[in-house]
């Protein structure tokens, strides 16, 4: 039996044979490549949402999940939380973003980015915005570590761009994917490298191992799901650069690809965490309120994973 066990929980209106499908490959991804790259021994299991009951002073029934315990989660939902149905989030459909979309892209452009597996603001209302993300993984308050994917967000987000989408599951498979490698690499959001950064200080890069190459997937099993780095991205004299990630190519340690990025915090700066793109450092201070990107550990509001009803035996 593996030491890490995490449970998949569809608490979405993806179908169970897709959610199960998906499970397959990342089961397959976690033994043949990620697990031996990072010498992480896990395994990941299906869990049907079966008990239904209805929530307390709404008119919506709340989908429960027997979860062993001590097991990991992986929790498959539509959106963020949202006042009315548990099990749902507010309407994403077509991810009207702030401004139309035109905005945010600008700037995404602008950072180096692409619309990817992070903090992204999406319209509630004409006049009462909420926070939304397509995929993170956080602490239970059982003091587990848990992952949690929008699936809406991402299949929207995603939504026509070549490469994203695999034959089996959408978008959504691949942010499944870049959180749960994420949450298993760095499962308490506490673990960073020390590294000389920019201009020799010392800084600190937040070990997350599939946002500096989070443009990139690879398919299994039709399953299109996220390329990772090695350990070797992380050490200043690696072997080759061809060792650097899976699944992406990468020129040389603690530099992400375009379109990716990672967390650093330089010990002498008062500017806390910024993010390094392939076109160097951005500063989040002057960051446009259209993006919202959370520091490592850092909660989003709106955005806590739906796992109250997830409950141990």
């Amino acid at each position: 039996m593996s030491a890490i066990r995490v449970a998949v929980v569809n608490k979405s209106t993806r179908s169970n044979g897709e959610v199960r499908k998906v499970t397959e490959a990342l089961r397959k991804q976690l033994r043949s490549d990620f697990g031996p790259a990072w010498s992480i021994d896990a395994d990941i299991e299906f869990f049907e949402a079966r008990c239904r009951e209805r929530a307390p002073g709404s008119e919506h029934e709340l989908l429960k999940t027997h979860v062993p315990i001590g097991w990991w989660w992986l929790v498959i939902q539509d959106g963020p939380r949202g006042a009315g149905d548990p099990n749902r989030s507010p309407e994403v459909s077509g991810l009207s973003l702030l401004d139309g979309g035109q905005r945010l892209q600008e700037h995404t452009r602008k950072l180096g980015l692409v619309l990817g597996e992070y903090q992204r603001s999406a319209r509630g209302s004409a006049h009462h915005p909420v926070a939304a993300t397509l995929g993170r993984h956080t602490v239970s308050e059982r003091g587990l570590p848990v992952a949690v994917v929008y699936a809406d967000v991402a299949d929207a987000v995603f939504d026509g761009v070549p490469g994203v989408a695999g034959e089996v599951g959408g978008a959504w498979a691949g942010t499944a994917s870049h959180e749960l490698l994420e949450m298993l690499a760095n499962p308490w959001n506490n673990r960073a490298i020390s590294h000389p950064g920019e201009g020799n200080v010392l800084a600190f890069y937040a070990l997350e191992v599939c946002d500096p190459c989070q443009r990139s997937r690879y398919p299994i099993h039709g399953v299109n799901v996220a390329a990772f780095v090695r350990p070797s991205f992380f050490e200043p004299k690696p072997e080759s650069k061809h060792s650097l990630a899976y699944g992406a190519e990468l020129t040389s340690p603690f530099t992400p690809q375009d379109g990716g990025f990672i967390g650093v915090y330089q010990v002498t700066s008062n500017r806390g965490w910024q993010l390094l793109t392939a076109r160097g450092l951005v500063d989040r201070s002057n960051e446009p309120k259209p993006l919202h990107y959370g520091a490592p550990g850092t909660p989003v509001p709106g955005t806590e994973p739906d796992i109250e009803s997830i409950v141990a035996p």
